[in-house]
């Protein structure tokens, strides 16, 4: 139950009191150490349970799901004695779904409408409107950070997110051009810019945090993964220079490039742009990014994790986190290991049901017929809908929620005997309007759940 507004100082002074382990929730040492516990099989049920109902119900029951994950997620970490408490409900993401639905439509039909009547400039027009899109979703991913954080309770004393979400997707979009055109080497500057204006707005009671990281641990830490992505953009920026030099008319590519491709002949397209040229440089890059983020990424992701964490506070109660790389790649190598089990369990029986179909002796007009074809795209959507299930349940188990709880078991706090100096704060109103970021974020797949 979400204690009231007044209870929670009160709620605060009692934990906080040292006098016992009972009443504080901690030992007489001055660090308090993050515990997640759970059972996969339980979590392995919910998760079933919520896409079996998401899909029966054509999405409605998603909103219940979400909120039941949160809550189960928070309900299984413990900091001391005390357990979180996620108090959202689905009332609220389904209004704020819906608010974003109200915004987003129109603004899609707005570009499809101005694509239709504009003769020249396609491609600039789809860059602008990516780039607003992009605003909308780093918009939403903030705002949605603020509804998680102020429907977060510990001891009765709530977190809260301040700061401005038009800002802060403002920062976003121009630290990644700053990014993208160094080539991902400037890429930590923007992962540190992000980071500690997300801190440095975050409240937990009537204590702001604090972020004091430096970059150079960053370079330290990521600087092969950061030479390699720079490396392999450099050379894919040359064969592509090399591809633009060979074409023989630049003018006449130009110009399909500034007019409506509708109206360009599809043997046009083909002639002006050398396509497989093009997609055997981009596979390439893509393949050795890929190689390059296996190797070097987990170390680089721990040892930021780690930076990060270690720079936060909340007044003079510090956050340690010791998470390791090789934890990290133990997670996602069982993630990548069940998955892999089940495509070729998946896969098999997929080839087994197609060869018993195409090897039956029923004859040709029953196979032929209405009721055969209609059961077989019937069996095939049951086929998809099994196999979109069992991944969603795969990855909330083995990857949300391991890695959830790697790193929640790798954090800890110090002193714990300053936590009573944290009483209830000037907490923001709890709106149904509060779901409207999350449901921007969700609507653009850009994370929100």
């Amino acid at each position: 139950m979400q204690p009231r507004a007044g209870q929670e100082k009160f709620v605060n002074q009692t934990a906080a009191n040292p006098a016992s382990d009972h009443q504080s929730g901690f030992s007489d040492e001055e660090t308090g150490f993050v515990a997640v516990k759970a059972t996969t099989q339980n979590l392995a049920g919910l998760g079933l349970r919520g896409m079996v109902l998401t899909a029966l119900t054509f999405g409605l029951y998603r909103f219940w799901y979400v909120t039941q994950i949160r809550q189960y997620f928070w309900a299984h970490t413990r900091l001391g004695n005390y357990p979180f408490e996620f108090t959202g409900r689905p009332v609220e993401l389904i209004v704020g779904f819906f608010m974003a639905v109200a915004i987003l439509l129109p603004l899609y039909l707005g570009l499809f409408v101005v694509s239709l009547g504009l003769q020249d400039g396609v491609l600039v027009v789809n860059l602008g409107a990516v780039s607003l899109l992009w605003f909308l979703s780093q918009f939403g991913l903030y705002r949605s950070r603020n509804y998680r954080l102020t429907r977060t309770l510990w001891r009765g004393l709530r977190f809260r997110q301040g700061g401005s979400g038009i800002f802060y997707a403002v920062l976003s979009m121009l630290w990644f051009a700053v990014g993208m055109a160094s080539l991902g080497l400037l890429w930590p500057l923007r992962r540190r810019a992000l980071q500690a204006y997300r801190i440095r707005h975050t409240y937990f009671g009537n204590h702001r945090a604090s972020f004091d990281a430096t970059i150079a641990p960053l370079y330290r830490a990521g600087w092969p993964l950061f030479l390699g992505i720079s490396g392999v953009a450099m050379w894919a920026l040359w064969r592509m220079n090399d591809i633009w030099q060979a074409l023989p008319e630049k003018s006449g590519f130009l110009e399909i490039l500034g007019t409506d491709l509708r109206n360009v002949p599809l043997a046009d397209v083909i002639a002006a742009i050398p396509i497989a040229e093009i997609l055997w440089v981009v596979g390439s890059a893509c393949l050795a990014v890929l190689l390059v983020l296996a190797f070097a990424g987990p170390f680089y992701l721990a040892a930021e994790s780690r930076h990060f964490a270690n720079a936060t506070s909340f007044g003079s109660i510090r956050l340690k986190l010791t998470l390791t790389r090789q934890a990290l790649v133990a997670v996602w190598g069982k993630f990548l290991l069940t998955l892999a089990a089940f495509s070729a369990a998946y896969l098999g029986l997929g080839a087994v049901l197609f060869g018993a179909f195409l090897s039956s002796d029923l004859p040709v007009y029953v196979l032929d017929s209405s009721i055969t074809r209609f059961s077989f795209f019937v069996v095939l959507f049951l086929y998809y809908c099994i196999g979109f299930i069992a991944y969603a349940v795969i990855h909330l188990v083995c990857l949300r929620f391991h890695l959830w709880q790697t790193i929640g078991n790798s954090l800890s706090i110090s002193p714990t005997s300053r936590i009573s100096d944290i009483e209830a704060g000037r907490g923001d109103a709890l709106r149904r309007r509060d779901g409207f970021g999350d449901g921007i974020a969700d609507a653009l797949d850009a994370g929100g759940v």
